[in-house]
């Protein structure tokens, strides 16, 4: 009885080893949903977690992307661009993809996206 307990645990350790888990520490200045008012976006919302990226119209999932690399980089004043590497399938294929966003801190958050710098996208309490 004790040998068979003792090769299920070697069992079950060998297989949670091999494992593979995220390295990737999302900083929770971005993590959160984020919403605008601008116009052509405002039923549109982001939402950073700590290992994905999700775009959505309304409630529903357009885009999930996994977060495979966060790169910050301090920018003027109070601003930081956060380089994000993200991955998602397509067609049965690996793709990545880089999103670059600025934060700022100020009234609660604000974030831009670098391609589009004129809409300000607001932290959803």
């Amino acid at each position: 009885m004790i040998y068979r307990k003792t090769l299920l645990f070697l069992a079950l350790a060998a297989i949670c080893f091999g494992c593979e888990s995220s390295n990737v520490t999302t900083s929770a200045d971005i993590v959160g949903r984020w919403t605008t008012s601008a116009t052509n976006y405002e039923d549109r919302n982001l939402e950073v977690t700590n290992d994905q990226v999700i775009f959505r119209v309304g409630e529903q999932v357009v885009i999930l992307y996994t977060i495979a690399k966060i790169k910050k980089i301090p920018q003027k004043g109070n601003w930081a661009l956060y380089m994000i590497e993200c991955e998602y399938d397509e067609n049965n294929e690996k793709q990545t993809q880089t999103l670059s966003l600025f934060f700022s801190p100020n009234k609660g958050g604000a974030i831009k996206f670098k391609n589009n710098e004129g809409v300000d996208w607001k932290r959803k309490v």
